[in-house]
């Protein structure tokens, strides 16, 4: 078994995920090397992290509510269009998010 491989295993008892290479000894060594470079990526502190606060209450004492700017989409340039999503990217990268909450009259009609 080469280091590479024992180092890995290691880290995947430490975190209960062993199971990920379940069938390793099945693949090919192409599929084998793709797989461990991938384990290898996972941040399991940051996922470990993630999991326990995800069970804690969210503190909506200090959250911010305010109104969106309106923009209509059918209205905005291609470059408006890009420009806009570009910004959403980035917020996303910079650990921003925002809820945004529509409504609308969809006619008169009575669906049955």
């Amino acid at each position: 078994m080469s280091d590479r491989l024992t180092k890995l295993k290691e880290k995947l008892k430490k975190y209960e995920q062993e199971h990920l290479l379940m069938y390793y000894e099945k693949m090919g060594e192409d599929e084998k090397q793709d797989l461990l470079n991938k384990i290898e990526a996972i941040d399991f502190d940051l996922m470990q992290n993630l999991y326990k606060h995800a069970k804690n209450p969210i503190d909506l004492e200090n959250a911010v509510i305010e109104p969106a700017e309106y923009v209509e989409k059918a209205k905005l340039t291609i470059a408006e269009r890009n420009m806009y999503e570009q910004k959403g990217i980035e917020a996303i990268k910079k650990g921003k998010y925002a809820v945004v909450t529509m409504a609308g009259r969809t006619g008169n009609k009575a669906w049955s």
